[in-house]
């Protein structure tokens, strides 16, 4: 029978760039998932949004059912927007692709009669606002994103009706660089997606004000009375197809 064993309680976490380590650290920080360390400078507004390689780290026993030829699998709902995991000492898993979700095998790696130390390290490309976006939500997304030289460079979450909307919906746009047109093509791919996989005939939005004049080039329309999200201005838009 299938065990979730939850780990989100009491990792370890350090917002410097300090490489892997060997044992659990004595000097980091206490905290829980899903955590973000931009919760002030994601929306200060004084430029000082800081990105980075940051590093997790956390030990767990090896289940039971692995000794008797059970798996043991380590599971991340989310981390954006690449994230490594390693666990006594070895990588076990590389991932790229805003939140969804990834797994790994790691029961070759498990000690028997000692602690396992699991560490992720996260790199944050580009966020700017403190999202705490870990949810139930992914698991019935479908995660869009761009690649360029092997590498995502744009991000889009589609979401089926009746998950934050009645109809089909589209958020977390995202782009490694400004200016070159890949929040349009990305934006434009989650319509087309939506059409694909939906058949929709309507999409909603959560759209920072600011970036009304953006998704109005798409056809979308405002739809609700203007309100605050993470200290930020926010509107609901609708575009019919």
């Amino acid at each position: 029978m299938r065990k979730i064993i939850n780990l989100n309680e009491n990792w370890l976490f350090i917002q410097k760039d300090v490489g892997l380590p060997n044992v659990m650290p004595t000097d980091w920080q206490t905290v829980n998932l899903p955590h973000t360390w931009n919760a002030v400078d994601g929306h200060d507004g004084n430029g000082s949004y800081d990105r980075g390689n940051y590093w997790y780290a956390k030990t767990f026993k090896t289940p039971t059912q692995a000794f008797g030829g059970s798996k043991v699998f380590v599971e991340v709902l989310a981390a954006g927007q690449q994230a490594t995991v390693y666990v006594n000492g070895t990588k076990v898993t590389y991932h790229e692709g805003g939140y969804s979700i990834f797994r790994a095998d790691v029961t070759d790696l498990c000690k028997e009669d000692e602690e396992n130390l699991l560490v992720k390290v996260v790199f944050v490309v580009e966020q700017n606002c403190p999202y705490q976006e870990i949810d139930e939500a992914d698991r019935q997304a479908y995660h869009i994103y761009l690649k360029e030289d092997n590498k995502i460079q744009a991000y889009v979450r589609l979401l089926p009706p009746n998950v934050t909307f009645d109809t089909v919906a589209i958020g977390r746009v995202i782009s490694a660089k400004r200016g070159c047109g890949l929040g349009y093509k990305i934006f434009k791919s989650g319509i087309q997606a939506a059409q694909d996989i939906f058949g929709a005939k309507t999409i909603k939005i959560e759209a920072q004000t600011y970036a009304k004049g953006f998704y109005e080039k798409f056809g979308f329309k405002q739809s609700s009375e203007e309100f605050l999200e993470d200290g930020i201005e926010h509107i609901e838009m609708t575009l019919n197809l």
